[in-house]
């Protein structure tokens, strides 16, 4: 006798809910892998600028500096305006900076205070890259500054003797910063670039972390 059905039975129904359900695991999983990806790629194409630019600093004798838009999540490179070879330090780091800093204080003394100009770097390296829809740049610092930028505009200069500022910049998934998070940051005087989750400790970092490669 051959008994047929045009309904399906209880255990067909939950062999075809576990498939699926399997199915949507694997896509959720495979999505996150991607977004993941994205942001390794794209926090890989900043070490990669930053490198240049710190070699180009050096090599140009020319004075550098990398533009983060927070707000736009965009960025670009430029170069200051003047004669190559304008700085052209002998001191160590620290001595070099605590001068600047006199400098500055006997400028702001007198009433006179320069600021240099800046202009976008020619070439390639001036175009402003954006960075994807989903992705943003979720914080920036430098060793100047009192607390983690996360709107407006921050600069990371590269100096013509071949060192660069203790910082570092995030990116994250926009709408997931704070479990997305990944970071990039800079050796002063190698440039060397550490990657990693989350964002640093800026305290760490100003008391000289950011020097080891």
């Amino acid at each position: 006798m051959v008994v047929s059905s045009l309904g399906f039975s209880l255990l067909e129904l939950m062999v075809v809910i576990v498939l699926v359900g399997f199915m949507v695991v694997i896509a959720v999983v495979s999505l996150r892998s991607l977004i993941g990806l994205d942001l390794k790629n794209e926090i890989t194409r900043i070490a990669g600028l930053t490198s240049e630019v710190y070699d180009l600093a050096a090599i140009s004798g020319k004075t550098h500096r990398i533009v983060f838009d927070l707000d736009n999540g965009s960025y670009w490179v430029e170069e200051k305006v003047g004669e190559a070879l304008e700085i052209k330090p002998e001191l160590g780091y620290e001595e070099l900076i605590k001068a600047r800093l006199q400098e500055h204080k006997e400028e702001s003394e007198s009433g006179v205070e320069f600021l240099p100009e800046f202009k976008t770097a020619s070439g390639v390296l001036g175009e402003k890259y954006e960075l994807p829809t989903d992705t943003v740049i979720y914080g920036a610092w430098t060793e100047h500054m009192s607390e983690i930028a996360r709107s407006g505009h921050v600069f990371i200069y590269f100096f013509s003797g071949g060192y660069t500022q203790v910082s570092f910049v995030s990116l994250a998934v926009k709408g997931n910063e704070e479990k997305s998070a990944i970071y990039l940051s800079l050796s002063p005087l190698t440039g060397a670039v550490k990657i990693d989750l989350g964002e640093p400790d800026i305290n760490i970092l100003g008391a000289g972390e950011g020097e080891k490669p």
